[in-house]
C-alpha cells in the first residue's frame, strides 16, 4: 500500500449500523504489527487537548501490550512524536 495506508475493515452485519460503524471507525486508531522491529499508532492530533492525549497515549500502551509478542519483555521504549 502507498505510504503504510492500510485499509480499514469495517463489519456489515447490520445495514442500518453501517453509519455508525463507519463513524467509529472514523474516530479509532489502528495497529498493524509489522514484520520489523517497530510498531506506531496515531494518538491525536496538535489540535487535541494535552489530557486527551495523554489518556490516548496510555491506553494505546496499554492496550498495545496485550498484542506483542513476549509482551513487556518485547518493549525496549515509547516514544512520543510530534
Amino acid at each position: 500500500f502507498q505510504e503504510k495506508k492500510q485499509p480499514v475493515p469495517i463489519k456489515l452485519t447490520r445495514k442500518e449500523a453501517l453509519p455508525f460503524t463507519i463513524k467509529k471507525c472514523l474516530r479509532s486508531t489502528f495497529m498493524w504489527i509489522s514484520p520489523g522491529t517497530c510498531v506506531s499508532v496515531k494518538a491525536g492530533n496538535t489540535a487535541m487537548p494535552i489530557e486527551h492525549l495523554v489518556a490516548n497515549a496510555i491506553a494505546i500502551v496499554e492496550n498495545a501490550v496485550g498484542h506483542m509478542p513476549r509482551k513487556w519483555s518485547n518493549i525496549s521504549a515509547v516514544n512520543v512524536k510530534t
